[in-house]
Order: C-alpha cells, then structure tokens, then sequence
C-alpha cells in the first residue's frame, strides 16, 4: 500500500508500548546482553541505570524504524529499484503503462529505455520502444537502411515466459502491394503459390485502409484475387492472415477446427496470441496449443459449430502497431523474428577448473546474445579461465561463429571434458 507518514500519537503508542514491553522484562535479557556485548568490545561497561538503558532502547527503536521506512522511500524515487506499485506510478507519469504479463524487471528496462532513449519521431531507437509496446515481445532491435535506402529492418525476441518460445509466432504473410488491380492484391515480390501457399478463404487485411475481405483464388505467385475491392494506392501493406477458418465442434474453453494446422511452421500459432470469434465479436488468448487442430483459451468464446475464427500472430500484431504510431511518410519497415543458431560447444580445460560453473557460464552468455552478435572462441577460454582453468583447447566450434541475417546464437550441446 501507498507509504504514508505515521502521526504523533502513532509514533508515540509505539514508542511508549515498546517502554512497557521492556520495563515488564519482555525484552530485559536482550538489553543486557547488548551491554554485556558493549563491555566486552570496549573493556567496560557503560555506567547507566536500567531506565536509562530502557530510554535508549525505545530511542534506537524508533529512529531505526524512521529510517528503514526512509530507506523504502528512497528507493521508490529511482525507476530501477521501485517496488511495483511505485514502478506504475512512475509508467504513469511517463505515459508507458505496464503490459498484461509484464515482470517488474522487464517493466523497468523499458521505462530506463524511454528515459535513456527518449521518443524522437522515429529514429532507430524509437522501433525497438514501439515493438516492446506490444505485449509478448522481450526485447527489439532496429537495422536501419537493412534492404536499401529507406527501409528498416526491426527484430523482434518473444517473451518465453509468457509465449512459450522466444522465436516469434509469424501466423500471416505480410507485403505491400506493388501494383493496383480491381479486385486484386498484386506484389511483384511474393510467392503466393509457392512453398506453404496462402490458403483460400483466409482473412487479408488492408490496415491503412482498415478494411478486411477475403482471398477467393490464388492466381499465381504474385496474384490474389479477392472477395472486396480493399487495396487504393501501390505500396499499401497487405497482411494475409493464415490462421483463419471455421470451429468444427464444442468443447469448453477451447477452439477445435478439424482443419486447422496450430503446431505448424511457419503459421505456428503460440500461447499469448489473441483469438477473435467473428461471428460472436468476443476474443481471448491462447493459454496453450494442444495439437494441430485443438486450442485452449483462457476464455470459452466459441459456443457453436461453424463460428468463424481468427488467430493473430506476435509478427503481424508488431507490424500493425508500428505502423499505426510510426510516422505515415516514414520507411518500408518489416517485422522478423529472431532465428536461433544452436551452437554446440566442447572444450577440455587444464588446471584446477570448475567444471560445471564452467558448463553453466558458457550457456549464460550464449543464452543472451543478441542477433548477428559474433560467438569467439576467446570468450569461451575466458569463461573456462575465469573459473580456475590455465588454458583452454575448445574441439567445438572449430572457429568463431559469425551469424548471417538475423541469426541468432543460442547454447546447443556444451560439454567440458
């Protein structure tokens, strides 16, 4: 609760019931061991009566409460060490509200990001705020001019703790359109009829527009054709939505669709990811993906058969909101998630090493590197060097790992012999 100061009369009652406990004997033994302990330290005893003893206790008493209650008061003014109700206050006044799920932790790194960082209309520092806004991203990074001149590249790391994985669900196909047809969405670039194709039916969102249709065949590669007129101008941003479809049957608090494909990269659906009903205008979240045509949800929105359904990926929820508070003029910005380069490591140290802190400390730093970040073999001798080891002969890798794209380093098998 709100820390508020105590009155007099409290801070008396207290005082003066701490007096009574003491002259009553309740806590006598304890004052004459601190004054044997005082004499023992200084050779003698100090020459005060028990009253006076008693005064002192009751004093010490109170100023020690004063200034532990002073010690929580001061931590509350600093973002990185308030408890969490002083923590949303702080969010409150600078206009960054916690997210649903959000830890204390996470919560002040991004305030000190705001403050450290703050909002510049739309510089590199700006994208990775925006795309933490979003609730189930940990952590963002920006790769400005990434594919040419006016194009930014933001990564996005999912929270695992509230998502179940750190790689991002990616449940839609996002692209601008590169041309104008009735009826159409047209981009030069895509592959709509290849690989995992764009299932007919599925939901296409125009979010400039704010307008949905459905996609009614899929022409070829870069052709679909579609149910509404939704796409005005080249370079508006489609987003096929591909986990899309009908509820085959009723089970309480779950989504069951026989044709669904949940489990299934690259639409995999997570826990966390919003499900709209959009015959019955209610949604929920995901609470866990059991198999590839089963969701349980935290709340029981589907009640009948044939409801139409919809399930939004952590990707395409970034790109939307980015795009909603990026300025309108500003670049061609795409969303990808982190993509983990699993690296085994074995090294075989001399010396009196502590083997599994070594095992453990290796895993530490390969679990927070961030993407294209380079693994060097020295950092590994330094881990095994730092824990008792003279050297350090690593088999594993054979050289250092340098990821490509938006690679990502993270610990395979480490062994250390």
């Amino acid at each position: 609760m709100p820390w508020q100061a105590r009155s007099f009369d409290e801070i008396l009652a207290v005082i003066l019931t701490d007096r009574k406990n003491l002259s009553g004997g309740k806590d006598v033994e304890v004052l004459i061991t601190k004054l044997r302990e005082y004499a023992a330290s200084t050779g003698s005893a100090p020459d005060v009566s028990m009253e006076t003893l008693i005064n002192d206790a009751c004093l010490a008493d109170a100023i020690w409460g004063m200034e532990k209650r002073m010690e929580s008061a001061v931590r509350q003014i600093f973002r990185s060490t308030a408890d969490d109700e002083y923590l949303d206050r702080h969010g409150a006044d600078d206009g960054v509200p916690r997210l649903p799920g959000e830890t204390r932790a996470d919560y002040a790194a991004r305030l000190l990001y705001n403050v450290q960082q703050p909002p510049a209309g739309g510089n590199q520092y700006d994208y990775p705020r925006w795309a933490k806004e979003v609730s189930g991203v940990k952590d963002a990074w920006c790769f400005p001019l990434a594919q040419g001149e006016g194009t930014v590249d933001v990564v996005v790391l999912a929270d695992k703790d509230l998502t179940g994985d750190e790689v991002a669900s990616s449940s839609a196909r996002i692209g601008k359109v590169t041309s104008i047809e009735a009826g159409k969405c047209v981009d030069s670039g895509a592959l709509f009829d290849t690989g995992f194709t764009v299932p007919v039916g599925t939901i296409i969102e125009n979010p400039f527009q704010n307008k949905f249709t459905i996609v009614t065949a899929v022409d070829n590669d870069t052709h679909l054709s579609l149910a509404d007129d939704i796409f005005l101008f080249p370079g508006e941003t489609y987003i096929v939505h591909c986990q899309y479809g009908l509820s085959t049957s009723v089970t309480a608090n779950k989504l069951v669709a026989s044709g669904g494909a949940f489990a299934t990269v690259p639409y995999k659906v997570q826990k966390g990811d919003p499900v709209y009903n959009l015959d019955a205008g209610t949604e929920t979240t995901v609470a866990a993906v059991d198999d590839g045509t089963h969701l349980s949800l935290v709340d029981d929105i589907f009640t009948e058969s044939g409801q139409r359904y919809l399930v939004k990926g952590l990707i395409a929820r970034v790109k939307l909101h980015i795009d909603d508070v990026r300025p309108v003029d500003d670049e061609d910005v795409e969303i990808f998630p982190i993509a983990p380069l699993v690296t085994d490591v074995e090294m075989t140290p001399s010396g009196p090493v502590n083997k599994p802190k070594t095992k453990s400390d290796a895993e530490a730093i390969m679990s927070v590197m961030i993407p294209k970040q380079v693994l060097y073999l020295d950092q590994l001798r330094g881990v095994a060097t730092a824990n008792g080891a003279f050297e350090a002969g690593i088999a594993d890798p054979g050289a250092n790992v340098v990821p490509v794209n938006y690679q990502t380093i993270r610990p395979g098998d480490v062994v250390v012999n």
